[in-house]
């Protein structure tokens, strides 16, 4: 996109190109890139999955499955303005370049919910020329890095690739000067105030930059010194003097504990060294990773080859139902959404859309994002039990698609839902059942 303003980019599959799949130069203003599947892309040029460069003001990079890239997924080079980077999946990027999965300069810009894995480099590389201050890094999950989960750049590792995979955890800040030649400033990372914890009693204290936020990570996968920061498990604000405090539950003798510090003028800080918990040095076995894949293979064709069906009938529910102005999911739409978990894995022909709806009391603005939020997690949920993402799209429609006029306790609960809109890609005609309403008291 030279000069694209007021752009979207959505729900198309892009792959196995010689340069990047997506790159804006100029003005690209308003650039909005959602529910893309970007996979092994710039295999003889540009090698980043997604290159932003030029005025990206109010662009955004939102729900996309990022696999297989030859450099970094997401590559932010120079912009002018900010970019929301949120709930994308970024794994086994920089294959045949060392880059970190999303590598950034600029400011202002939000890294947030997105799951990164397998990846040669670190996670999240914050530049520093020119100044790049007030990124925020935030609820992402980590796994099997070959670097850190954040790295911030200093101007005194200047080869190309301590700029492109990272340069490592930096000293602690001991001069105002540092904050000009840093990414983000150089923001201390937390410093735990014990690095051995005992299990029956996680108390976990520290220290961190005066007015942060602390976000706390358990680490069960690949160990090293700071991180992965695989799960984040609780928030802590720091007081008047940069101390923090806070009680942990269901923690195991073969965990870990890291920290990152959340500054609203200078942004995210790199991993804290992690502290142990039990009395012993643990030596916990982490699962081997897994075969390399951006996408589920298709199924080997039966033989003889069988005629399919005229009509599939599914025997689950189409509706995912939420409680009044929530988006979380009830541990009975859990029970739904295992069901439609089971459906899928029998049936590997079938894709779906996730509708996002609201009932009609609040604006249509908040409705529209309430919708996304509950078709969100419901994505999210069949993540997490394996579905794969390029199965999977999202839409919300927010009040639009009412169900009935009514304005009954019950007519409301119809319409808070997510709607599964089942289709099998042979071009089969599905038909589903529906449960499950939540009737507000």
């Amino acid at each position: 996109m030279l000069n694209g303003l007021n752009i979207t980019i959505k729900n198309n599959w892009i792959a196995n190109h010689d340069g990047s799949a997506i790159i804006t130069s100029v003005n690209a203003d308003n650039t909005q890139i959602i529910s893309n599947i970007i996979t092994s892309n710039g295999l003889g040029g540009m090698p980043d999955g997604i290159r932003i460069e030029g005025s990206v003001n109010r662009s955004a990079i939102v729900g996309n499955h990022i696999c297989g890239n030859d450099g970094s997924g997401i590559y932010l080079f120079k912009p002018d303005g900010s970019v929301k980077i949120d709930n994308n999946t970024l794994i086994h990027n920089g294959r045949r370049l060392r880059r970190a999965a999303i590598y950034i300069t600029g400011q202002n810009h939000t890294i947030t919910n997105n799951i990164i894995a397998h990846q040669t480099a670190a996670g999240v590389v914050v530049g520093s020329a020119p100044v790049s201050t007030g990124n925020q890094i935030a609820h992402n999950q980590f796994s099997y890095l070959e670097g850190l989960s954040i790295d911030l750049n200093t101007n005194h590792n200047t080869d190309v690739s301590d700029w492109q995979k990272g340069d490592g955890l930096n000293p602690d800040r001991n001069s105002p000067n540092r904050r000009k030649d840093t990414g983000n400033a150089a923001i201390n990372t937390p410093v735990f105030t014990h690095r051995k914890l005992i299990i029956t009693e996680p108390e976990i204290s520290g220290t961190s930059d005066i007015g942060s936020t602390v976000e706390l990570y358990r680490i069960r996968t690949k160990l090293s010194d700071a991180g992965p920061l695989e799960t984040p498990i609780a928030t802590v604000i720091t007081d008047a003097s940069g101390h923090f405090s806070t009680h942990l539950s269901g923690l195991t003798d073969s965990d870990r504990i890291s920290a990152i510090a959340h500054h609203p003028q200078y942004g995210t800080s790199e991993p804290a060294i992690n502290a142990h918990i039990g009395t012993a040095n643990p030596k916990p076995t982490a699962p081997a990773p897994a075969p390399f894949t951006c996408l589920s293979p298709p199924r080997p064709p039966e033989e003889p080859p069988k005629k399919p069906p005229e009509i599939i009938h599914l025997k689950v529910p189409k509706n995912v139902h939420f409680a009044l102005d929530k988006d979380f999911i009830s541990k009975r739409s859990g029970q739904i959404l295992d069901r439609i978990v089971t459906v899928l894995i029998a049936n590997p022909n079938l894709v779906i859309e996730l509708h996002g709806h609201t009932d009609p009391r609040a604006s249509d603005a908040y409705n529209i994002e309430l919708g996304k939020r509950r078709a969100q997690n419901i994505r999210n949920y069949l993540l997490k039990k394996g579905i794969d993402p390029s199965r999977m799209t999202i839409r919300t429609f927010g009040e639009r698609q009412r169900l009935s006029d009514g304005s009954s306790k019950l007519d409301y609960a119809r319409d808070r839902r997510t709607e599964v809109i089942f289709t099998d890609i042979r071009d089969i005609e599905v038909i589903v059942q529906d449960t499950d309403l939540q009737i507000e008291e």
